[in-house]
């Protein structure tokens, strides 16, 4: 899994969404990089904001373990992160 995790995120950091839904499944679980559920958090909401309706479903199951500050600051910092990438692709 550390392997996986490492290509994941490259792949993920460059846009693709499976990419991105996989890498915040691997955080949520803590295989191949450490448990993590505010980065698997915000993986799924990158995720889901392209339309990925599978990371939309699992965002319902890692909200449960974190805190509302911590959803509002993850949701902050993949909207961010969309800003940046569409600037990036021209979209």
């Amino acid at each position: 899994y550390l392997q996986a995790g490492r290509w994941l995120d490259l792949a993920a950091q460059r846009g693709h969404i499976q990419a991105q839904h996989n890498l915040g499944m691997l955080y949520r679980e803590g295989k191949g990089v450490p448990r993590d559920p505010v980065r698997a958090y915000f993986w799924l909401k990158v995720a889901a904001l392209q339309g990925d309706d599978v990371s939309q479903a699992a965002l319902k199951g890692v909200d449960k373990d974190l805190s509302e500050s911590q959803v509002r600051d993850a949701t902050s910092e993949a909207d961010e992160w969309m800003k940046r990438y569409k600037k990036i692709v021209g979209q």
